[in-house]
């Protein structure tokens, strides 16, 4: 996996981020199930993926307890800088990530969104326009559909690498 050197770049990157699993064994759950094995989890990959050349610009990896909008303000506080966009599906619909991005984040609201400020005036600016329009409208219109190269980049890892990995002991 090639993550790009961000160090010496001070342009503003549009990006999108999201997460992915992958189990940690290669045992099914049939015999997890059978033999009243615990079970063993799987680790979230979460990454932040330039738009324009399909590279990691930031990674963490962690448990499976871990939700997405947590771990996504870690991500964005190392390149808030270099983003110009943050493309982001809606488990990424947290206050403190719109807060963070000044207005940078592309990510639809909730349904049961408030149109009110209530801690961030960009969410509550993005509900408002969903509201207005419909949200179909409103991913056309802020190029929502650029939010699929995580999506590809994923893919591309998954082929190369196959969807379970163990680790070796040592």
């Amino acid at each position: 996996m090639e993550v790009m050197n961000t160090e010496n770049n001070s342009e503003n990157i549009e990006c999108a981020i999201d997460s992915t699993g992958f189990k940690i064994t290669i045992r099914g759950d049939y015999l997890g199930n059978k033999w009243n094995r615990r079970r063993k989890g799987w680790m979230k990959l979460h990454v932040i993926v330039g738009i324009n050349n399909i590279r990691a610009l930031t990674f963490s990896i962690t448990d499976e307890h871990i939700h997405d909008s947590r771990e996504a303000l870690n991500l964005v506080n190392r390149i808030r800088d270099k983003i110009s966009k943050l493309y982001g599906d809606k488990a990424y619909d947290s206050r403190s990530i719109y807060n963070s991005l000044n207005g940078k984040a592309i990510i639809p609201t909730r349904k049961n969104s408030s149109t009110l400020s209530r801690g961030s005036p960009y969410r509550a600016r993005i509900t408002r326009e969903i509201r207005r329009t419909s949200e179909s409208e409103w991913k056309n219109n802020n190029n929502y559909g650029k939010r699929w190269i995580v999506e590809i980049y994923f893919s591309i890892l998954k082929k190369g690498y196959g969807r379970n990995h163990k680790g070796k002991e040592t």
